[in-house]
């Protein structure tokens, strides 16, 4: 089986950078977005971006709708969208089938937590082809 990702929930990231300890966009909150890179680091999937999020917007769906390959490393990055180009907010390194043992149901919703970001998977399940 296969998971496919349906949803991308943002619960929490850094509104500052980290590295140069300024706000991510100076005038507003960042304009968040996904990219999902297979084990082979080909992009699977970028999300449509949610303009201007500050704190109380969070948590923030974004859209899913891409299958990830049954084995291997995948990374997730959080993204501030600019028009300058993007910057890294997170990235996250997951394999899929850490997500559950061959006897136990497959989860419904995987979570990523780093402590400054915090990052939820909605999946549903497909038999592979």
């Amino acid at each position: 089986m296969r998971a496919v990702v349906t949803e991308v929930k943002i619960c929490a990231v850094p509104f500052t950078d980290p590295q140069a300890n300024r706000p991510w966009d100076l005038l507003s909150g960042p304009d968040l977005c996904c990219e999902v890179y297979g084990p082979d680091g080909a992009r699977l999937s970028r999300s449509g971006t949610t303009r201007d999020v500050r704190p109380p917007d969070l948590p923030v769906t974004l859209d899913g709708g891409f299958a990830l390959a049954a084995s291997g490393p995948h990374v997730l990055r959080v993204l501030d969208a600019d028009l300058m180009g993007d910057e890294v907010m997170a990235r996250i390194a997951f394999e899929p089938e850490q997500f559950g043992g061959p006897k136990s149901e497959p989860p419904g919703c995987v979570q990523f937590d780093d402590g400054d970001t915090i990052v939820q998977l909605q999946l549903s399940w497909e038999q592979s082809s």
